[in-house]
């Protein structure tokens, strides 16, 4: 079943606009990789999470329903699957006991969300299975931000070390 959402071309900014950040974030995480010493759990997340900022964007600009719009969903759905569970190899906040932080509170919460969101697809729960997905997109748009911060990977790799 193919559902015909309007964007207005703003929209197509907010959308677009992260994707190509993230383009551009892959291809300078790709060349610090090959010059540093990174751990491969540590550049398969953020490979992974780049590409699915940018598949994302895939998924949420084309038309709803069709090949392109599922296959970019379902690859989104296996990359921020890796993202998330990857995410509990990844501690350096000592807040919880085994070294979690709130960051993996919301990667459980992401790996409920994709399984939902998907439920809700296959059951033909359009708006239930959009809500789910913009918010768990939005989620990695933010946890994304906060990588950016100075002391982080992805911080050293857009401001310089």
């Amino acid at each position: 079943m193919t559902v015909q959402v309007r964007i207005s071309p703003s929209h197509y900014v907010w959308i677009l606009l992260p994707a190509a950040i993230s383009s551009w974030l892959l291809i300078e995480l790709l060349l610090f990789v090959v010059q540093q010493p990174v751990s491969t759990v540590t550049a398969v997340h953020a490979s992974a999470a780049l590409i699915a900022v940018i598949l994302g964007a895939v998924a949420l600009s084309s038309r709803k329903g069709c090949l392109l719009h599922r296959v970019s969903g379902y690859c989104w759905v296996a990359l921020l699957t890796g993202v998330a569970i990857s995410s509990f190899w990844l501690r350096t906040v000592h807040w919880f006991p085994g070294g979690f932080g709130p960051i993996h509170i919301l990667s459980v919460y992401t790996l409920i969300c994709l399984v939902s969101g998907v439920t809700a697809a296959r059951r033909h729960r359009v708006k239930t299975h959009r809500s789910i997905m913009l918010l768990t997109h939005w989620g990695l748009l933010g946890a994304g931000v906060f990588t950016l911060l100075p002391h982080r990977l992805m911080g050293v790799i857009a401001w310089g070390g």
